[in-house]
């Protein structure tokens, strides 16, 4: 019995480490794929950049919630775990031999942009594994262990998404090259993220062959985790009876009846069984709570839309708002990323011993929801100091063009020469800058509400489906994350160009305030 508990807390820490994996092979491209895109094709637009962000997002959408019913229709998730390794591994392949394609082909419009929006596709149908490893944890865990390792599971992720970036940061070094108009293999600090996120699922794909990963198909019962102490054996001890048979079908008249009844010893009746056939024993299933997890499914959406925003935009808001460079920008960003994994880390830890000692429904409103919002208020820019502008910043309608721009905002505010670095859009004229204070302090307070949010969230979810079909409840889950990572970059860009940094922040905090009321309204129903 030990040696079988310890096998299966170790496929539980293989699923775990290969989610780390996997999000680490997707995440490792995320801070340098806008400049990527724009050495891939220099007329990309931030909106068309979106696009390309949501890709991989979109392919995990779809996905998930069929590898999730494939999954519980073939009773283990090793083939689905395989498919999707195997599934990474090419995308990413694809992704570093973009440039192979020229940058023309007939009237097809930006070839390569198309390219490298069908190679995050195929990523992202990779990582369509989370459904299956959510179910899979949900399915051989206790409730006792459900929590701890439902964070553990969102932690190795999260380091994932966090690692990567700063594995970018490490491998700038090797430097951008200038990518021409006609077909060639390039080796640069870009691609050479695709090749260890390819090299990741090869990684991934060892992990689940047989003899390594060895699956578990439930969950132990919760008496079978706690040692026993058994007494002697009594020879006086009472041994159960079958209750008449009479009795346990009560098809008799009244009269019969009472006659049995009456046969029964007071001695013998606190010692009678029904005696039931065990296979006709069937422990009633709970039904899920729809509007709980309605109300968990939102919940999940909104903590994504707040994380998409570090996904898609921190890149090109860092050039826009700081004047960095782009390798400067890779460098910082990935190196705050590297520092903020550590916080989460350090939080998803605490989540487990915190959940023992206080109710989960409170952690998740006043360490995960809270800080969320507060993180992202404190980035609302603030002061006077407008944003660097890029030199060839587009004249708009606010702007007189017999006013010297230099006079109008200050030398001291142009970005040079460069048309790389700088804020390009019209709003920079009236939105002050967000300081690298603001930042660095509003970046900090969503890493450590994250976490709390994600792993308790995804907790409540899974104890409120109970022994329902986990992998298709987990994948619908799984697919109100993969709608915000594909909405969010799309509308995100689009408000950020268009409307600037107030309103795109205001809306991402709307989502978690509704997600607090109704989360607050709710409170009783996730009492589990």
């Amino acid at each position: 019995m030990v040696n079988e508990n310890r096998a299966r807390i170790r496929s539980l820490f293989i699923v775990h480490t290969a989610m780390l994996i996997l999000t680490l092979g997707s995440s490792i491209i995320y801070t340098g794929l806008y400049p990527y895109l724009e050495l891939l094709d220099p007329n990309v637009k931030l909106d068309e950049y979106g696009f390309v962000v949501a890709a991989d997002a979109f392919a995990q959408m779809i996905f998930s919630p069929l590898f999730g019913i494939m999954a519980d229709k073939m009773g283990q998730i090793r083939v689905v775990a395989i498919i999707c390794a195997a599934t990474f591994f090419g995308g990413n392949v694809f992704f570093c031999l973009v440039p192979l394609i020229p940058r023309e082909i007939g009237s097809l419009p930006k070839p390569r942009v198309w390219a490298l929006l069908v190679a995050r596709f195929i990523v992202g149908i990779g990582t369509a594994i989370n459904a299956a490893a959510r179910a899979y944890v949900s399915k051989v865990t206790t409730l006792s262990e459900r929590t701890t390792h439902v964070a553990l599971l969102s932690l190795f992720q999260t380091l994932g998404f966090i690692i990567g970036p700063a594995l970018q940061s490490a491998l700038t070094p090797i430097g951008e090259k200038e990518i021409g108009d006609g077909s060639q293999f390039v080796f640069d600090m870009y691609t050479a993220t695709g090749w260890v996120s390819a090299a990741n699922g090869i990684l991934a794909l060892i992990l689940f062959m047989p003899g390594i990963f060895v699956e578990f198909f439930e969950a132990p019962a919760e008496t079978d985790t706690v040692e026993l102490v058994e007494d002697e054996p009594d020879e006086t001890q009472d041994v159960p009876k079958p209750l008449p048979k009479a009795l346990q079908e009560m098809k008799k008249k009244p009269a019969e009846l009472l006659k049995q009844f009456s046969q029964i010893s007071l001695v013998d009746a606190q010692r009678l069984v029904v005696d039931t056939p065990e296979s006709e024993i069937e422990e009633p299933k709970k039904k899920v709570d729809i509007l709980s997890a309605v109300v968990s499914t939102w919940g999940f959406f909104s903590f994504y839309c707040s994380f998409v925003l570090l996904e898609t935009l921190v890149t090109p808001m860092a050039i826009d708002q700081f004047g960095w460079s782009k390798e400067d920008t890779i460098l910082y960003i990935g190196i705050s990323m590297a520092a903020g994994g550590v916080l989460a880390a350090f939080c998803f830890a605490a989540i487990g011993p915190l959940s023992k000692r206080f109710d989960e429904r409170l952690i998740l409103i006043i360490l995960g929801i809270i800080p969320m919002i507060v993180g992202r208020l404190v980035m609302m820019p603030i002061g006077s100091k407008m944003p660097p502008l890029r030199g060839n910043l587009t004249i708009c309608d606010n702007y007189d063009p017999s006013m010297n721009l230099t006079s109008m905002i200050g030398s001291e505010n142009r970005a040079g020469p460069s048309d790389e670095v700088g804020c390009p859009y019209c709003w920079c004229l009236d939105i002050p800058q967000m300081s690298v204070l603001q930042f660095m302090i509003g970046f900090a307070i969503v890493v450590i509400g994250y976490p709390f949010c994600i792993a308790i969230s995804g907790s409540l979810f899974s104890k409120i489906v109970g022994k329902h079909a986990q992998g298709f409840w987990m994948g619908l889950l799984t697919m109100a994350g993969s709608c915000a990572r594909v909405v969010g970059p799309i509308l995100f860009t689009w408000l950020y160009e268009q409307f600037g940094i107030y309103i795109t922040f205001s809306i991402i905090a709307a989502t978690l305030v509704v997600s607090l009321v109704m989360y607050i309204v709710t409170y009783k129903r996730f009492k589990i």
